[in-house]
């Protein structure tokens, strides 16, 4: 029994501990589509590439359209925080 006790304590001592929340990351870029209906939005960021956001809280995407220029906060899970129109 003691044996089987210390072979845990073991592998738990050497398991890594959790690194804090990774932080938010923000992406800016111009908006292509926009469905206030189901909160989707199709972003084109400045890097290029296209990214497809669903179920946008329709606060957030109030006073929004295509062609605007935003930038969005993106959280540990790629949930979106905040959406925030750019001043050109």
């Amino acid at each position: 029994m003691f044996a089987v006790l210390l072979i845990i304590s073991r592998v738990i001592a050497a398991e890594p501990v959790p690194a804090d929340d990774p932080s938010d990351r923000l992406v800016s870029g111009t908006i292509l589509s926009i469905s206030y209906v189901t909160g989707d939005l199709l972003l084109s960021p400045d890097e290029g590439t296209v990214i497809v956001l669903y179920g946008v809280d329709a606060a957030a995407l109030r006073g929004l359209g295509a062609g605007d220029r935003i930038t969005v906060r993106l959280g540990a899970n790629s949930e979106v925080r905040e959406v925030a129109r750019k001043e050109r």
